[in-house]
């Protein structure tokens, strides 16, 4: 519990000094293993997807009733050179505390094929991964009432269990 703490301070701590840290492999396998055992959900959005910045502006009413580790921001436009324009984006809609990632300079397609080797890059996508640790993809806008009760969904079956 300890370790799980201290990952996510560093997680969190290196988000907060610059831009979104780079989607790697090693990224990704950290962040898996900080939520193992738990629901979690990766939405990958650009600035040039009008549909990816409203389904982030909704999420802003969603933050209260879920914990804001289970949600992961990456976002896919591989332009070093957009870093502000994308901190600016997240800081008007009230989500720079949550977790983000970003694709690499010029990486675009060696960053959807490490998420999923099928995906075209059709935006948003969100992924959803479950206690196993399973990804599953959706493109298109996502309900946030689901996307809530999903995110939920674990945390009410552990408690129907304990009672």
């Amino acid at each position: 519990m300890i370790r799980r703490g201290l990952m996510l301070g560093l997680w969190l701590f290196a988000g907060s000094l610059t831009a979104a840290p780079l989607l790697t492999a090693q990224s990704l396998d950290a962040r898996a293993a900080i939520m193992a055992g738990q629901r979690w959900v990766s939405i990958c959005w650009s600035l040039d997807c009008p549909a990816c910045i409203r389904e982030l502006g909704e999420l802003k009413s969603l933050l209260p009733q879920i914990d804001r580790e289970r949600l992961l921001l990456i976002n896919t436009d591989a332009d070093a050179d957009r870093e502000q324009e994308q901190e600016q984006l997240l800081a008007q809609l009230g989500l720079t505390a949550l977790p983000q990632l970003s694709f690499a300079d010029g990486q675009e397609q060696q960053g959807r094929f490490l998420l999923d080797p099928s995906w075209y890059g059709e935006l948003p996508r969100t992924f959803f991964i479950d206690e196993s640790g399973n990804w599953k993809g959706k493109s298109g806008l996502v309900e946030q009432q689901w996307l809530r009760q999903w995110l939920t969904q674990d945390e009410a079956s552990k408690q129907t269990a304990q009672q």
